[in-house]
Formats: C-alpha cells, structure tokens, sequence
C-alpha cells in the first residue's frame, strides 16, 4: 500500500512539471490516459479468466516480437 501512495506521488509530481510547463500535448495526453485506463481494466478481467500459461506465453511472445521489430529498425 505505501509503495502505491509513494509511486502515485511521485508520477502526480512529475506530471505537474510538465503540465506547468506546458509541455504536454492534450489530444494525445487524453488519448493516453483512456488508452491506459481501459487497458488496466481490461488486463485485470483477462488476468482472471485466461489461464495463467496462455498469459505467460503471449507476453514473452509480444515482448520477443517487440525487441526484434526495434532492434531491426534502430540497430541494424
């Protein structure tokens, strides 16, 4: 629970500075934030009802096809 407050302060106060500053592109901020938020909603249903393995297996598989795209586009 304290680890949750300390992180939730610390991204509140590293929004606020770009916030203040104006940095932040609201389109794409708002678009974000429902992207996130709809994410971590439907991650915590799936997490229940597919079975652990399946879980495993396609986020090392998506982390795996992740690493070559970048890697073929940045480094080679």
């Amino acid at each position: 629970m304290l680890k949750n407050i300390l992180i939730t302060g610390v991204s509140l106060s590293s929004v606020w500075v770009y916030v203040w500053q104006g940095a932040l592109e609201w389109p794409a901020t708002l678009l974000l934030m429902a992207g996130s938020i709809g994410g971590g909603y439907a991650g915590g249903f799936l997490i229940r009802i597919l079975p652990p393995r399946a879980v495993r297996v396609g986020i090392i598989s998506i982390g795996v096809v992740a690493t070559v795209i970048y890697a073929n586009k940045y480094w080679l």
